[in-house]
């Protein structure tokens, strides 16, 4: 039911909502208890606001797992950043198929609702942009005769062509294997050999169709995949008035090192941070994720010329919202006493199509209108003082607060280091090195261009800087 799936108005995105829900829950439901029969242990799932729920939980919220991939990318990556002292961050999550890119300025940004396929989701997901270049996206010449890269992808089955599994197309990574950023026989810590021939044989009729050596064709194809996710990079930033070169790029995925500095240098952009285990952070940002559950309700109060109002729907609202959260955090094994509550209202202008969300607590005091023209300023650069205001919804979110995994940072003993290729397990805290150099691990590859110089950091992480 739609009450159930989004209990908000605008009756087109709440359909959609409810039709997406409906679409998914039987497959997802399906899955999640198949693999929570098959643990010997509680399974919790992420969700694409950054929180994570009980399988049982699953079976009627499954729209809440859209994007739920991403977003633990970006929970890991601002934990761990923060604690390596890098607060202003964006996030540049590249893995197999896509790129994930979202903007942190000291907390994780979450927007009321995305879309899939073009349908709107009005669920609560994580701010993140999404561009369809990753290391098994395929390269082509368009109708044009430009060089394109994605969305579509050769997958993990066949893959590449490096692979050596009957993927016949050029793809990101066979370009990468081909310019000399990925070592064929230290590939996965040297458990899968790469077949350079093979990349060579599938980028060999692109090249012939641009009248250029498969090198060149290959140095194309990473330009064209570097200047998809500066694009995206530039949505989640300059689009919304922020400038990406007070911001640190934090890259991560098996193929985030490898572009990593490229894209800074597009953006003008001197820090790059990549942590110790950058192909599995997911995985630990599923281990920071803390049990949270959300609730809205549609309200419609009209304040006054003096910025006043009957506020009682909106407060019955709350308390009802508030008392079935708390409900759901007990399901979950959580206690009340323990979470952290987050409630706001939805406000606009008479005759605005959009909401800003204001803080709760400004219905108990005189500033409520002055709250949200401050918001409307904020966001919009002004503000209209002598239009009407209406608050249309009430949304409360509760969360745990669990203590996460400790890190600890070891000593670091500065040394410097020559070379043009490392071993990510066999660098210690203070040890530094310039470009160009590679860098492997089992989990993924770094890619260190000239001009940029790494260092090892207490946590193990590696943090790029331009040096020209």
């Amino acid at each position: 039911m739609s009450s159930e799936a989004s209990p908000e108005f605008r009756e087109y995105e709440r359909a959609n909502t409810t039709a997406i829900e409906a679409t998914v829950r039987p497959v997802i439901g399906r899955y999640v208890d198949r693999l929570a029969a098959a643990i010997p242990a509680p399974l919790r799932v992420m969700r694409s606001d950054g929180g994570v729920m009980s399988a049982d939980r699953v079976g009627g919220e499954a729209a809440q797992t859209a994007l739920s991939g991403p977003a633990a990318g970006v929970i890991g990556a601002l934990h761990l950043a923060k604690l390596a002292g890098f607060e202003q961050l964006i996030t540049l999550d590249m893995g197999g198929t896509s790129t994930d890119v979202a903007l942190l300025a000291g907390g994780s940004p979450l927007r009321r609702e995305g879309a899939i396929d073009g349908l709107p989701l009005r669920v609560p997901m994580l701010d993140i942009e999404t561009v369809g270049a990753g290391g098994g996206s395929l390269a082509r010449l368009d109708s044009g005769g430009a060089l394109r890269v994605g969305p579509e992808s050769a997958g993990a089955s066949p893959g590449p062509a490096c692979y050596g599994r009957g993927g016949d197309q050029p793809t990101v990574t066979d370009a990468n294997l081909l310019v000399g950023r990925i070592d064929p026989a230290r590939f996965l810590g040297g458990r899968m050999a790469l077949d350079i021939d093979a990349a060579r044989r599938a980028f060999q009729p692109l090249a012939d169709a641009l009248k250029m050596t498969v090198e060149q064709a290959a140095e194309g194809i990473l330009a064209v995949a570097d200047a998809n996710i500066e694009r995206a990079v530039r949505r989640v930033s300059v689009a919304r008035g922020h400038d990406p070169r007070q911001f640190t790029l934090a890259a991560f995925g098996g193929a985030g090192g490898l572009h990593a500095c490229a894209v800074a240098e597009r953006l003008g952009m001197r820090r790059v941070w990549i942590p110790r285990y950058p192909g599995v952070l997911c995985a630990v940002g599923l281990l920071l994720a803390q049990v949270e559950v959300g609730r809205s309700r549609s309200v419609l109060i009209r304040l006054g010329a003096d910025g006043t109002a009957d506020l009682s729907p909106a407060v019955a609202a709350y308390t009802a919202l508030r008392d079935e959260c708390a409900a759901l955090m007990t399901r979950e094994g959580v206690a009340p006493h323990t979470t952290f509550l987050d409630a706001t209202v939805d406000m606009r202008y008479q005759g605005q199509a959009f909401e800003l969300p204001v803080s709760f607590a400004a219905l108990y005091g005189p500033a409520l209108r002055s709250a949200f023209d401050a918001a409307h300023q904020d966001a919009y650069g002004h503000a209209f003082a002598d239009r009407p205001v209406e608050i249309t919804a009430v949304r409360v979110r509760m969360r745990a607060q669990t203590p996460p995994p400790e890190f600890t940072a070891q000593r670091q003993t500065p040394r410097t280091l020559t070379g043009a290729a490392f071993d990510r397990d066999s660098l210690t805290p203070g040890m530094a090195f310039g470009g160009a150099a590679v860098i492997t691990q089992g989990d993924a590859t770094t890619y260190v261009p000239a001009g940029w110089r790494a260092r090892v950091d207490g946590f193990g992480n590696l943090v790029l800087e331009r040096v020209n």
